[in-house]
């Protein structure tokens, strides 16, 4: 499939589509997360954390609620939804900038202890320049998380299928475990976790949009996992079936 034009900064999805994304997209509880045993194996408890592309919120909640971290997030849209997650479970300890994080430049050149962004660099012609923007911002010492969705593989065949919607906008060479992880290393950061989730598509959250406004794939979801996890199949990470690339690196000190 041939990658959607990008605009003028690159990007290649429109900020209309994320207004209406996150208009239908309702997060659970701050307190769990998919990638929560990946985090607590990793990461430090206490800190300043970073997140690009933050809206709704619920990963800031997540890491302020579990990590006692001072968070601070940044989006071009939807940053209303991030002040009333913050309201709704008690965090106040927080910081949101509305702005596009290509442009945006904090005046006292901050860095953070925790950098993340989740289903983001996907949506840029140019992902690996994106990655190492974010890198720029993690203090040494301190990890980048970088996830992204698994539209390659059978999944790109279950999408074309059900949700042909989502791979427009996608940039699909940013979804290869090595096309994360080979800049980093090359700019000084350790790969502490890189590794393909999951099985399928099985896994996204019942509050996910795609499934929230669609019943009937949500049924269908349901059923395929009670099938995978009964014959032991729930999570097998591999390139060709899992649904996502998670990679958390560490930036060297020196």
């Amino acid at each position: 499939m041939d990658m959607p034009h990008p605009d003028e900064k690159g990007r290649l999805t429109e900020a209309a589509h994320w207004e209406q994304y996150w208009q239908e997209e309702h997060k659970g509880h701050p307190d769990s997360h998919i990638f929560d045993s990946i985090f607590r194996s990793l990461l430090p408890h206490g800190g300043d954390y970073y997140e690009i592309g933050c809206t709704p919120g619920k990963t800031l909640a997540y890491f302020s609620r579990n990590f006692g971290y001072r968070v601070c997030g940044i989006d071009y849209v939807g940053t209303e939804l991030v002040h009333e997650t913050m309201r709704r479970w008690g965090v106040q300890d927080y910081e949101v900038i509305t702005a596009d994080f290509l442009e945006h430049r904090f005046p006292d050149e901050r860095q953070f202890d925790v950098v993340g962004s989740y289903g983001l660099i996907e949506h840029f012609a140019d992902f690996e320049s994106v990655v190492l923007r974010q890198a720029a911002y993690v203090k040494p010492g301190g990890y980048l998380i970088v996830e992204v969705p698994n539209l390659r593989g059978f999944n790109y065949a279950l999408y074309s299928l059900f949700l042909p919607e989502e791979i427009k906008g996608s940039n699909l060479g940013a979804m290869r475990l090595e096309a994360i992880t080979e800049p980093l290393r090359k700019h000084g950061f350790r790969i502490a976790y890189g590794r393909y989730f999951g099985t399928c598509f099985l896994h996204f959250d019942e509050q996910n949009a795609f499934l929230s406004s669609r019943p009937w794939l949500r049924t269908i979801v349901r059923a395929c996992r009670r099938v995978l996890d009964a014959v032991g199949l729930g999570n097998v990470p591999s390139a060709f079936l899992s649904p996502y690339i998670v990679v958390v690196a560490q930036r060297s000190v020196v």
